[in-house]
């Protein structure tokens, strides 16, 4: 018997089982198929009303969506769905502090009913907490989207491991940390006087208009785009993919960073600037810092009207080096010295100031405002 012909028959052999295993666990109703999710389950709507004040929310969702916000409420109100045959929901009030844990069955083969999705019926988790409610919240999905909008005074915690997250118009917190494994994670319109965490593995991370102390926006594969950020300190970097920031003022260093993608930075202030691409572009526009580190190593750097007040270093391996700096050339001791191309920079020691200008294999060309 041929190879091929031998690969052919196990494929066919491991369809049949799965067909098989496919119809036991449905009990033989084949119309489940196309029905959709659970389509023989019975999902019912639960309202759980909280009889005490509550300080502080744990979440934990399987498969479901959550949502978790405030209105106009006195106790926290919470909303689920539940099929009695699949899973069951744990809501429960201790020490002022309010927990929801949905925990899945399992079928009489030990299977569970991951594979069963439903994309016709909105069976959502909505958690609603009073306006004035200022405990922390603590809330993690496993399947499905979670968003965390609307609060006052809280410390987040916000994951999922397949589904996107998102915290939106926290009016005042402390730390702020939201990480998705597979899928986007946003944080936007937040003030905090603790560190904002932005992080996904797969997916694109965002951030808009936030205050905080430290900040950071990161993403393992997938772009990164942050704006209007005010902190202290700010990371922003991928593995794979493009980082974009716009209008970030940060009391000490802006730290951008991709291994394969390029940088775009627009309109930002900073103690000192680092930048460092392995295989892509970087350019900035109208920065502004005491000291400037920038390097690529398979790339081009252009930067246009820095204003540098101690110095620049820009090393590029493969690629060109230009842009313009404010200020005049004689204010800087200059070092530049390029592998394989043309420089316009001569070496000088009269300034304050020092540039150091590199490439192994790329030209030069750098021009001053005044």
């Amino acid at each position: 018997m041929k190879k091929s012909t031998l690969v052919s028959l196990i494929a066919i052999g491991a369809g049949i089982i799965l067909i098989g295993l496919s119809i036991l666990l449905v009990g033989g109703n084949l119309s489940s198929f196309a029905s959709g999710k659970k389509g023989n389950h019975n999902y019912v709507y639960t309202k759980y009303e909280c009889t005490s004040d509550i300080t502080a929310l744990n979440v934990k969702e399987l498969y479901e969506s959550a949502v978790i916000t405030t209105g106009d409420v006195d106790k926290p109100v919470v909303e689920y769905y539940v099929d009695e045959k699949h899973d069951y929901v744990e809501v429960k009030e201790s020490n002022g502090k309010l927990s929801f844990e949905r925990i899945e069955k399992k079928n009489s083969w030990g299977f569970n009913w991951w594979f069963d999705f439903d994309f016709n019926l909105d069976t959502k988790t909505v958690i609603t907490l009073p306006e004035d409610y200022e405990g922390p919240v603590d809330a993690k999905c496993t399947s499905g989207a979670l968003k965390i909008s609307d609060l006052k005074n809280s410390t987040v915690v916000a994951e999922t491991s397949s589904g996107s997250v998102s915290v939106d118009n926290i009016e005042k917190s402390g730390k702020i940390s939201v990480k998705a494994t597979s899928g986007s994670a946003k944080v936007s319109n937040v003030n905090s006087d603790g560190n904002v965490t932005v992080e996904t593995n797969s997916g694109s991370s965002k951030a808009d208009d936030v205050k905080c102390a430290d900040f950071s926006c990161t993403a393992t594969s997938g772009s990164v785009k942050v704006s209007n950020i005010e902190c202290a300190n700010a990371v922003i970097g991928c593995s794979s993919g493009l980082v974009h920031g716009e209008n970030v003022n940060a009391t000490g260093n802006v730290n951008a960073s991709t291994t394969s993608g390029s940088i775009k930075l627009e309109t930002l202030t900073c103690k000192d600037l680092i930048t460092e691409s392995g295989s892509g572009s970087t350019r900035y526009n109208n920065a502004t810092a005491e000291t400037v580190n920038s390097r690529t190593t398979s790339g081009s750097l252009r930067f246009d009207n820095l204003a540098v007040n101690k110095s620049a270093e820009f090393k590029a391996t493969s690629g060109s080096i230009s842009g313009n700096i404010d200020g005049k050339e004689s204010d800087f001791s200059i070092i530049s010295s390029t592998g394989s191309g043309l420089s316009n920079l001569n070496s000088s020691r009269e300034g304050s100031k020092t540039l150091d200008a590199s490439t192994t294999s790329g030209s030069i060309h750098i021009d001053f405002n005044k």
